[in-house]
């Protein structure tokens, strides 16, 4: 019915492109449920460079219990009772680096925020010693080889690849770059990226419950017990 129509100019692509964040935001949900953390940085996706920057500090942050977060918050101070980090919501775009936390009782979700602030800012400022980041780069390595034993492993491997930027082959180009990040890329992210304008900060507490003050009770007066 159609195939005689000229075909038409395809039609403009829909923006994708978030603006800058100009400043930190901050939301405070009240829910009756354990209080938690979550701080929130913008970061660019594969294939800038400071993607594969960004798997590494995700990985020296917050992966396990040696991570630094962990060791600093859990262990150390025990301002929290669970720490990591991660990125979300996806990785088609550029997305978030994210901090998540559980502050431990009777602490506060600020306590555990200026703990969290405290360890970017080291990032920022101090050189990683070599044997921690090569076992950061160990750790990345075997999380990258493992799934590719079975043929589900490699196949989703394969797949993701070539869905999120057109051929597979990249997935051993994003291997060699994870590879290849030093601490002066790591430093340099974290100078950038873990700035106060670039933050959001989302607390979740349980709501505070107002007792009314009781009546005080009032004397009788005259002829009351008639």
């Amino acid at each position: 019915y159609f195939g005689d129509l000229t075909k038409g100019p395809p039609p403009p692509q829909p923006a994708t492109a978030e603006p800058p964040q100009q400043g930190e935001k901050r939301i405070k949900v009240e829910f009756d449920a354990e209080p938690a953390l979550m701080i929130a940085y913008h970061k660019p996706n594969w294939p800038n460079p400071d993607d594969a920057v960004f798997q590494v500090i995700e990985t020296l942050l917050g992966s396990g219990r040696t991570s630094r977060l962990f060791r600093k918050l859990v262990l150390d101070t025990q301002v929290a009772s669970d720490v990591n980090s991660f990125e979300a919501p996806g990785d088609r775009f550029p997305n978030l680096f994210i901090v998540s936390a559980e502050p431990r009782d009777p602490h506060t979700p600020a306590e555990v925020e200026s703990g969290v602030l405290q360890e970017l800012q080291r990032l920022a400022d101090e050189a990683i010693p070599e044997a921690e980041l090569q076992k950061v780069r160990n750790q990345l390595e075997a999380s990258f080889l493992y799934p590719l034993r079975s043929n589900q492993g490699l196949a989703a491997q394969i797949s993701y690849f070539e869905i999120l930027d057109g051929d597979w082959k990249e997935m051993i180009r994003y291997r060699d770059t994870l590879r290849k990040v030093t601490g002066a890329q790591v430093q340099d992210a974290a100078r950038r990226t873990f700035v106060a304008s670039n933050r959001t900060v989302a607390v979740l507490s349980r709501p505070v419950v107002s007792h009314p003050a009781p009546t005080p009770a009032v004397a009788p007066g005259p002829g009351a017990a008639r």
